[in-house]
């Protein structure tokens, strides 16, 4: 909502307004899946979607679920579509966290570890997927080279 209101050119951070989001989603090339609405952050308090301490496990769950779920209503009214996977911020997982996501309907996840995922008729092997980060600037090929040892 913050860059769409007011864009901020930063070659550090990436974003992408509304209007992107949805002509990327329009193209049939991208998807664009829920990351959370406010939680991709690292404040000191709470890492990601990790549980803080102090916090029960009722006001964890409204918690989360509340941001998640504004996110996949954002989505929905700018975008046209409701997201199905959801992408841990930081790979920050708490107990519970997954059964959260999974009772608030998604149907695959993220998370930042570096594997390669086996994805077979078995719909949990849709949870935890590996995911690989790179810097910007490099090209993916060669990324991608480097880290599964092509030639």
């Amino acid at each position: 909502d913050q860059y769409t209101d007011t864009p901020d050119e930063n070659a550090y951070y990436s974003h992408a307004t509304w209007e992107e989001l949805q002509e990327m989603a329009e193209s049939g090339l991208v998807e664009v899946q829920n990351h959370s609405y406010n939680l991709h952050k690292s404040d000191g308090s709470r890492l990601g979607v990790k549980k803080v301490s102090g916090e029960t496990e009722t006001q964890y769950e409204s918690m989360l679920s509340q941001d998640l779920l504004t996110a996949q209503e954002k989505i929905e009214q700018h975008v046209g579509m409701r997201p199905t996977t959801f992408v841990y911020p930081f790979g920050a997982v708490s107990k519970g966290t997954p059964e959260i996501v999974r009772k608030l309907g998604f149907s695959a996840t993220l998370s930042c570890e570096e594997h390669i995922s086996k994805i077979t008729r078995d719909p949990e092997s849709l949870f935890g997927l590996g995911r690989y980060l790179r810097v910007s600037g490099g090209h993916s090929a060669d990324f991608f080279e480097k880290k599964m040892h092509l030639t």
